[in-house]
């Protein structure tokens, strides 16, 4: 992948709403990040996408809060091939095509994960979603003359650290 895009998205808590609403389901919100995919919206023009402008990669992570709210990511991929024919070729570019992704996640989240999506009694805006453009990373080859044994411990601890940083971010 040439460009991956992190799409988070956060509920928003309010004590009283969330004591006398239903949360939102796991399947109402994967669908709404599932429908950013391919999608057609208001504005076909700059939101619409097509295998030719990635799509996610790997699945999605939604995370159920103490609060009871929720929170989901998900990963969009770019290959090389596909950052060119988007015209992704500058960070202005990819970061307007960031914020579009983000923007079709928020709309089908509001429509269709927030509590009170039938009735439009939600008085603010019940989800907070952002789009992070960056580089994916690439695992180094390892030096010269390492044996497998070698590469694969230093694997192990710096996957270890990683998914330590990861936990501890999450709380």
């Amino acid at each position: 992948m040439a460009l991956v895009i992190n799409i988070v998205a956060r509920e928003q808590s309010n004590m009283i709403r969330d004591a006398l609403s239903t949360p939102p389901s796991n399947e109402d919100v994967a669908r709404s990040f599932a429908f950013a995919e391919r999608g057609v919206f208001a504005n076909p023009d700059t939101h619409s996408r097509t295998g030719l402008n990635g799509g996610w990669i790997g699945v999605i992570a939604i995370t159920r809060n103490p609060d009871g709210t929720v929170e989901a990511q998900r990963t969009w991929g770019i290959n090389d091939a596909q950052q060119a024919a988007s015209g992704l070729t500058t960070p202005a570019a990819i970061n307007a095509f960031a914020a579009r992704l983000a923007d079709d996640v928020h709309v089908k989240l509001t429509e269709w994960a927030s509590r009170y999506q039938t009735t439009g009694g939600e008085r603010s805006d019940p989800w907070q979603v952002t789009g992070i453009p960056s580089a994916p990373t690439v695992a180094p080859r390892a030096p010269e003359g390492w044996s497998a044994g070698a590469v694969l411990f230093t694997s192990v601890v710096v996957a270890s650290a990683v998914g330590v940083a990861a936990y501890a971010s999450r709380k």
